[in-house]
């Protein structure tokens, strides 16, 4: 009955546009019109009906239609990389109050600054002083090396919080990240190494390291008054 319903809509409108047009330029009956009509319409139903028996049987066999890949995205990050302008800032408070600035820059293949979205979890490693060799010992060669990194503290960002320190501008196109120092302790030593792992929104995670020097202990009690 449905078929047939098409079948009639499908010829009713055929012989509105043709009274409409007046029946020009055609040297066909209505009658052979309306054959013309169903005919084509015949296909159609033959083609609509063998692309349903193909489509069940590839649904019988467990296969599922291949949606064409989508084009990969030239400026997706590929990389990302430790500017090397971070550092310690606010140099002039005490050692306590000062702050870790952490500048991140997502890369493109070519290695071009692009702004994309992700979580980061930044590590910070102080390096362990080597053991103190005992009275009329000697330290041995390369004891700084295997005294090895500890682990000083780690940081987490989710990509809300990490899209609040993106910077635009001034040349800065990078997330800046600044950290004041837990608990209110510095690292030891001459130098934190810093590592990072940007997950991007895709599920890809990137990695980056570098060290960062720390200001000379003496520094801050430069910036500060002499006492009279």
């Amino acid at each position: 009955m449905k078929r047939l319903s098409i079948v009639a809509l499908l010829v009713g409108g055929a012989v509105l546009v043709l009274a409409m047009a007046g029946c020009s330029g055609t040297s066909l009956t209505h009658d052979e019109q309306v054959q013309v009509l169903m005919a084509k319409d015949r296909r159609l139903q033959d083609d609509l009906y063998a692309a349903q028996q193909k489509i069940a049987a590839l649904t019988a066999s467990g296969a599922q239609p291949h949606a064409a890949a989508a084009p990969e995205d030239p400026f997706r990050a590929a990389a990302v990389r430790i500017h090397r302008l971070s550092g310690v800032v606010d140099e002039n408070r005490p050692p306590a109050d000062q702050r870790l600035r952490v500048i991140l820059e997502p890369l493109d293949a070519t290695g071009d600054v692009v702004k994309r979205a992700g979580s980061l979890e930044l590590e910070a490693f102080e390096r362990a002083p080597p053991p103190s060799p005992g009275p009329g010992a000697s330290a041995a060669p390369g004891a700084a090396a295997a005294a090895g990194e500890r682990l000083y503290h780690r940081w987490t960002f989710s990509a809300d919080e990490l899209a609040q320190t993106w910077l635009s501008g001034l040349g800065t196109y990078a997330y800046v990240i600044r950290l004041p120092w837990p608990d209110a302790r510095p690292p030891a030593g001459e130098a934190v190494h810093v590592k990072a792992r940007f997950k991007t929104l895709a599920g890809r995670t990137l990695e980056a390291e570098a060290d960062i020097l720390l200001p000379a202990p003496a520094t801050a009690k430069k910036a500060q008054p002499s006492a009279k």
